[in-house]
């Protein structure tokens, strides 16, 4: 493994957690939108106060625009993208 490797995993890395990050209050928002809200009814609940939904939703946007533009297209990739979507999707209609 040569340094260069390193740094573009590293490179790849961070790029995840930049877009995941910088993405979380948009999708905050969208959340609050289409009512995507946990409001604790019980004591059961861990929090006292509404929470959003959909944080998934930010975490598959950084792995997939990381992705397009450090990984190479291969049949392995775009299964992982399909099977990727189709869980967001699942997620979306489950909150």
């Amino acid at each position: 493994m040569t340094i260069t490797t390193i740094i573009y995993a590293l490179a790849a890395i961070l790029f995840a957690g930049l877009i995941s990050y910088t993405t979380t209050p948009a999708v905050q928002r969208f959340a609050h939108i289409v009512g995507a809200i946990d409001v604790p009814k019980d004591d059961r609940r861990m929090h006292d106060h509404p929470i959003p939904r959909m944080g998934g939703l930010a975490i598959f946007l950084g792995f997939a625009l990381t992705t397009l533009l450090f990984c190479e297209y291969t049949p392995t990739m775009l299964a992982m993208w399909f099977g990727g979507l189709i869980i967001v999707f699942v997620g979306i209609l489950d909150d």
